[in-house]
């Protein structure tokens, strides 16, 4: 039977070549674009869902109305995340994350290269997994330096550089920073893009804004409790900053001109995914 049908499907086939063809490219088509619909829904739907504990990070945000228009800003500064967390109840813990561009010296040669300052419990928090070192304790040294495998190649043209030393300038001089872990590549589907990380502490932009609530150019990012109550949170987070910062802020508004009784920005937190 099922040859028969074969055979009547070829002359039909065979007898409407061009009609055939259309039919035959256009069912290629659409199960070509079907497909191509479905892998970019799953990309996007599983878009930084592999962090392990991803259902408790949250970005702090903050709104501002300014000139009659509300802006929602997603960085803030230095201070946000261990303030919350020392005030803020169902904090647990923050990262702080900031892009930044350093000089790297090889031999003679000196690359400018982009990197990521980092709080030292970035991998507790993010789950990236390491080719070798430690987790927990591969930020916490002073002049310590986390680096991909990609960039261990680059460096040293293999990926076992835990102990070797990268030159990386400081003010006038190149300093020794110890590799201390090796990340592997960073997953595509990952907001965090990074080869070389670098402990928050040596980023030269920390001391001098380190108490600045109206500074805003790095990602603070939070984990809360367990069934945490996020609009508890919120406003727990609102009352605390009125409360801290609204004699700095009145100063500021004085000194450059403008309102001492505009409202201050509204704090919140945004879940990562």
């Amino acid at each position: 039977m099922f040859k028969n049908y074969f055979k009547i499907a070829y002359r039909n086939l065979k007898r409407n070549k061009i009609f055939s063809f259309i039919n035959i490219a256009g069912l290629a088509l659409g199960l070509a674009s079907a497909m191509l619909i479905i892998l970019y829904v799953k990309d996007e739907v599983s878009f930084d869902r592999f962090h392990s504990n991803v259902s408790h990070i949250y970005r702090i945000v903050n709104k501002s109305h300014f000139l009659g228009e509300d802006r929602t800003n997603v960085n803030s500064g230095i201070l946000q995340g261990p303030k919350f967390k020392a005030n803020v109840p169902g904090i647990e813990s923050f990262v702080r994350i900031q892009s930044g561009n350093e000089d790297f010296k090889k031999g003679t040669e000196v690359v400018s290269r982009d990197l990521l300052f980092v709080d030292s419990n970035f991998f507790s928090m993010f789950t990236f997994p390491l080719y070798s070192g430690d987790p927990v304790s591969c930020l916490k040294s002073p002049h310590s330096i986390v680096i991909s495998e990609d960039e261990a190649m680059k460096q040293f043209g293999t990926r076992d550089a835990i102990g070797k030393m990268v030159m990386i300038k400081e003010d006038t001089t190149f300093v020794p920073y110890q590799v201390t872990a090796i990340s592997k590549k960073c997953p595509q589907n990952s907001s965090i893009q990074f080869d070389i990380l670098l402990p928050f502490r040596e980023n030269p932009e920390a001391a001098a804004s380190n108490d600045n609530w109206f500074s805003f150019f790095l990602s603070t990012f939070v984990t809360v409790s367990p069934n945490a109550n996020i609009a508890t949170i919120n406003k727990q987070m609102q009352a605390f900053y009125v409360k801290d910062a609204t004699e700095t802020f009145k100063k500021l508004m004085k000194m450059f001109g403008g309102n001492p009784d505009e409202t201050l920005n509204e704090y919140f937190l945004q879940p990562y995914t």
